[in-house]
């Protein structure tokens, strides 16, 4: 769904369908896009198309400590805003042994890549450092030992 409109289907298959076709990967996952309603979506304001870089990603895994009040998705939105950052994924959420009380651990890959060229080991480190000193001042984020 978009904007309130279907653009497609997700599903997958029957266990019946992949041994039929003896697919090996199971369980195995299908989906549809209606061309029609995603061309007829409005245009929206910014890039509705970006071409593909030829330029490498380079990638942190960054395990953060933040008050547990503090959502995954809110840290992810400040990592994600940066111009160099392409992605970020969470991949681990921990509380208990070895956190004090209150405090929660997130991990992220954050991923960094230019568009118009290969990013250096140090630039990559200097908005790293950036980023985590707009989460320690945001959501009082601390790096996790």
């Amino acid at each position: 769904m978009c904007s309130g409109s279907q653009i497609g289907v997700l599903g997958e298959l029957h266990p019946t369908v992949t041994e039929r076709y003896d697919l090996r990967h199971r369980p195995a996952t299908v989906f549809e896009l209606y061309m029609d309603a995603l061309l007829a979506l409005p245009a929206r304001s910014g890039r509705n198309f970006r071409s593909l870089t030829r330029f490498p990603s380079a990638n942190r895994d960054v395990a953060l400590v933040v008050p547990e009040d503090v959502p995954a998705g809110k840290v992810q939105e400040i990592l994600d805003r940066h111009r160099l950052v392409e992605r970020v994924e969470l991949f681990d959420v921990y509380a208990g042994e070895n956190l004090e009380a209150g405090a929660k651990s997130l991990a992220f890959h954050v991923y960094f890549q230019s568009p118009d060229r290969t990013l250096t080991a140090e630039e990559v480190n200097r908005t790293l450092d950036g980023l985590l000193r707009t989460l320690q001042r945001d959501v009082g984020a601390t790096l996790r030992d």
